[in-house]
């Protein structure tokens, strides 16, 4: 399949708002060759703030995704983590469901109505009922968790490094793997990963 990996970058300290989780998607960096080093620097995009909404300063926030209209949200830190729902347009927390203390949560994404959610270094991928957030599952995978989206079939996870995992939603087993390089060598340190029509950011 022909097509571009783009990826935006995000600091492991947490969004201070949603504004910033949801329009970051517009900006960054234009990843130019997966699987061997590329020949042409990345093409840089600019970014327009479109609109801006409440949200708890204080949520260190590591996964976000919007569903048929609710905004779930993912929070890290040890004995902080949680999943929930928020209503996006007062920032108001409708469910939330904590972690257990020994878990870092992560990146989030929905798939097939089910809520998955990543954790930092505990090698383990939480699975809930959208609905409910009731937790179904907890399954293991290996290496770190960072960033977490979906292809409609498989789900796209980021580790830290300049590697791309897909995996399958039904154990975490390993699909395949994009490595993902510019002219000046490996892009490591990739994080947030969203895909938009059809492009992998």
């Amino acid at each position: 399949m022909d097509f571009k990996a783009r990826a935006v970058c995000r600091s492991r300290c947490g969004w201070g708002g949603v504004a910033a989780g949801l329009l970051a998607l517009g900006c960054l960096l234009c990843l130019c060759c997966l699987g061997a080093q590329g020949t042409k620097a990345p093409k840089r995009y600019a970014y327009k703030v479109l609109k801006a909404y409440p949200h708890d300063a204080q949520a260190y926030t590591q996964g976000l995704c919007i569903h048929q209209g609710t905004l779930y949200e993912g929070l890290g830190l040890h004995g902080q983590s949680a999943i929930r729902t928020v209503d996006l347009k007062t920032g108001a927390v409708i469910k939330n469901r904590e972690l257990p203390r020994r878990y870092f949560g992560e990146g989030i994404c929905v798939l097939n109505g089910l809520l998955y959610q990543l954790t930092w270094r505990e090698q383990t991928c939480f699975v809930y009922r959208c609905e409910t957030l009731e937790q179904l599952a907890a399954m293991p995978y290996a290496g770190e968790g960072w960033g977490l989206t979906t292809n409609g079939a498989q789900l796209i996870m980021s580790n830290g490094s300049h590697v791309i995992s897909y995996l399958s939603p039904r154990d975490m087993s390993v699909c395949k793997r994009l490595e993902v390089h510019t002219d000046k060598g490996n892009v490591d340190m990739l994080n947030e990963l969203e895909l938009v029509g059809g492009e992998l950011w």
